[in-house]
């Protein structure tokens, strides 16, 4: 994110694959162009990219790209009802707390769990990714994403 709070896209780089060497060269390259540590990464959760973050960025947040957990989950909820699980799955983003958007995760694996068990078992590896660094402050000041 920018200073002005805008977020920005700083590389768009075609890969054929995402291990953790053709990200790091990424990576590098940006850094020798002048890119400095980043405060937050929005990624896809592919273990070689998400490596590449750490090792390249240690000091930066890391967050799951929104769009690759909701397609996650709802590769295992039927059509006719992917909308309105998509919706439910929506509401918990812009919770005013991370405490709050805890809770309404729970209370949708609770309501979901029997209809669709496959996508709540999804739902709760991803979740024990989200939640496994959350930091607070960075709920209160950004609602609008799940910090990692």
């Amino acid at each position: 994110m920018k200073q002005d709070g805008h977020r920005g896209i700083i590389a768009a780089e075609p890969m054929a694959e995402e291990s953790k060497s053709s990200c790091g060269v990424l990576f590098q390259n940006l850094k020798d162009c002048g890119l400095s540590t980043p405060k937050l990464i929005i990624s896809d959760a592919h273990s070689g990219l998400v490596s590449a973050i750490r090792e390249s960025f240690s000091r930066a947040s890391w967050q799951r790209c929104k769009v690759h957990f909701m397609r996650n989950s709802l590769a295992y909820v039927p059509q006719k009802e992917k909308k309105s699980f998509a919706e439910t799955l929506k509401e918990i983003w812009p919770a005013p707390t991370a405490e709050f958007a805890r809770k309404r995760a729970y209370e949708v694996i609770d309501s979901y769990a029997k209809r669709f068990p496959k996508a709540v078992s999804a739902l709760k590896t991803d979740w024990k990714i989200l939640w496994s660094s959350m930091h607070s402050q960075c709920w209160m000041r950004e609602k609008s994403y799940l910090p990692t």
